[in-house]
């Protein structure tokens, strides 16, 4: 066993279609006082040995021992600082992720952190909580959200400490709350084996799946939909400068590539029809979705809405969307690179099956603009995005 399979076993869950999408997840492996964790942003599907970041648990450990700033952006800061200089020499180039303190507080020789929409079913649900002790009993821990980084690991470690002052065993199985699920294992087979458990006992547990049907978007459609959308990124307003006196801001907009990738299926036509049916959908299930789809699809019910409701979107976020959805004609992904038009759409169809799964156990819970706002302003996402989407 070592960082071999670490790699094999990421690789599995990083291209086994429902696990990842694009640089999410992460994975880990102890050996001694080294801490092998999979570097930011970097893609468990094609990750090797050097795509792992290997970190000194005895500085890790030193982390709890300091004390940081009550002001979240300092705090970030600091503690990125200390997981930076936690490091082994020769790994000065490579991020780790910002899990890193979670995964070294497990004790369990591997851990395996996805965001199946299966699990996020349930992760994002309004009786999530419930449903999980009532399924998995003491095998699983549930952990309400919480802020991820370090105020997360905090919230993980007092849960965990208190267990163990009561006598009680770490449980190989943590639900994190609109975030998604880390695995623990002495063995890749051991992961293998509690994950393959966690899916078929949701499965069982469905009223409803998803209807998986895909519905094709006319190449013409996405060409008339980039050259609308290019012209509203164009046109969006900088707060106190109006467009007639840009200048270069308004030239340098004219120049930045668009990219915009389609999708549509049966279950987003149905929810598409009203407001009402797409409530469920209106916000963010998890910070991933954040990050690749912005803080909320903008719902269209026709095209002639369209520019009104982006003017209403950027006004709320001070951004532009980075998913649209219209009605009848499908969902629209936007970026400055293909793959992240990709990502964003592909996240909004991951949404799409969160939310039909949730209806399984007592409906969607989207995150609250609080919680979203912390990760639109989080550096750490900020730089995942820019490395998972070159």
């Amino acid at each position: 066993m070592g960082i071999t399979e670490l790699v094999q076993l990421s690789r599995w869950y990083g291209s086994t279609p429902g696990y990842v999408i694009g640089g999410g997840g992460n994975t880990s492996y102890k050996e001694g006082s080294i801490l092998y964790i999979k570097g930011s942003g970097t893609s468990l599907a094609t990750i090797d040995e050097a795509g792992f970041v290997r970190m000194d648990r005895e500085r890790l450990r030193s982390i709890w021992l300091r004390s940081y700033s009550m002001n979240a952006s300092e705090r970030e800061a600091q503690v990125l600082g200390d997981l930076m200089a936690a490091r082994f020499p020769g790994e000065e180039h490579k991020r780790p992720s910002v899990e890193t303190l979670l995964h070294d507080l497990l004790p369990f020789a591997y851990v395996v952190h996805t965001h199946p929409a299966l699990v996020n079913g349930l992760t994002c649900a309004q009786l999530g909580e419930t449903v999980a002790h009532r399924l998995f009993g003491e095998q699983a821990l549930w952990i309400p959200y919480t802020d991820p980084g370090y105020v997360l690991s905090c919230k993980v470690r007092e849960i965990l400490d208190t267990r163990i002052r009561k006598g009680k065993e770490i449980p190989p199985i943590l639900f994190l709350e609109n975030h998604g699920v880390f695995v623990g294992g002495s063995s890749p087979e051991e992961i293998r084996e509690i994950y393959d458990g966690i899916m078929s006992t949701l499965e069982r547990a469905l009223r409803r799946r998803p209807d998986g049907k895909t519905l094709p978007v006319a190449p013409a459609t996405i060409e008339e939909m980039q050259e609308r959308l290019k012209t509203l990124v164009v046109s969006s307003h900088i707060p106190g400068v109006s467009l007639e006196t840009q200048g270069e801001k308004s030239q340098e907009r004219k120049d930045t590539p668009l990219f915009v990738a389609a999708a549509n299926a049966l279950e987003l036509e149905a929810r598409s029809q009203t407001e009402t049916t797409f409530s469920p959908l209106a916000g963010a299930f998890t910070p991933d979705h954040i990050v690749y789809a912005g803080p909320e699809p903008l719902y269209v019910p026709t095209l002639s809405e369209l520019s009104a409701r982006w003017e209403s979107y950027y006004r709320r976020y001070n951004r532009s969307p980075k998913t649209i959805v219209v009605r009848d004609i499908g969902a629209f992904g936007l970026g400055s690179s293909e793959k992240a038009a990709h990502l964003a759409v592909a996240l909004f169809m991951d949404s799409l099956e969160i939310a039909a799964y949730a209806e399984s156990f007592g409906g969607s819970k989207l995150l609250t603009r609080e919680q979203v706002a912390f990760i639109l302003n989080w550096e750490v996402e900020q730089y995942r995005s820019q490395v998972s989407t070159r």
